[in-house]
């Protein structure tokens, strides 16, 4: 990759780091309001509250929620942080399970399962992140193109033959 190339994609970075660590911030607020909430209602007489129970069964949806949006955002904000750092030693594992993770909208709207599945022990590599994770997701979305509905991919790393290969496990038919 070119230097201009690396500038653009570590302002990219950059900024959207910024913008994950913002939203941290805002959830971590909400999150503290909700259990605020929850503090309050767990003292207040139900006969007073007629409608307790459906206010903490919102709250229980609020958290799960929160919880969620903190875990897309941790997973933006390592993808952010990616281009830090060209070559780096990365940890397949890792970057195999965020990436699962990450493509996961896409499979879930095909109605696809993704999932990872580690290698024991780690496999280590240094190498350009940016282009590993490209590659990555681009085997993930033509795999995606290629299977059924109801389906389900499993991606891991390998060592054969002193080198770290990707694998992939199809569950169901790929009607080609």
């Amino acid at each position: 990759m070119n230097n201009l190339k690396r500038r653009e994609v570590a302002f990219f970075g950059k900024i959207t780091a910024g913008v994950t660590h913002e939203i941290n911030n805002i959830l971590a607020i909400i999150q503290e309001s909700s259990g605020l909430m929850e503090d309050i209602l767990e003292i207040t007489d139900n006969n007073a509250f007629p409608h307790k129970d459906k206010f903490i069964k919102s709250l229980n949806r609020v958290n799960g929620q929160i919880q969620r949006g903190i875990d897309i955002v941790a997973r933006l904000n390592w993808f952010a942080h990616s281009p830090d750092h060209c070559p780096a030693n990365l940890d397949l594992n890792e970057i195999t399970e965020q990436m699962a993770l990450l493509a996961s909208r896409f499979a879930r709207l095909k109605n696809i399962v993704l999932e990872s599945d580690p290698s024991d022990p780690p496999l280590n590599i240094k190498s350009d992140p940016i282009w590993l994770i490209m590659a990555l997701f681009e085997s993930i979305e033509i795999l995606l193109g290629v299977i059924d509905s109801g389906g389900k991919i499993i991606l891991s790393s390998q060592k054969k033959q002193n080198r770290c290969v990707y694998s992939r496990k199809i569950h169901k038919c790929i009607n080609l």
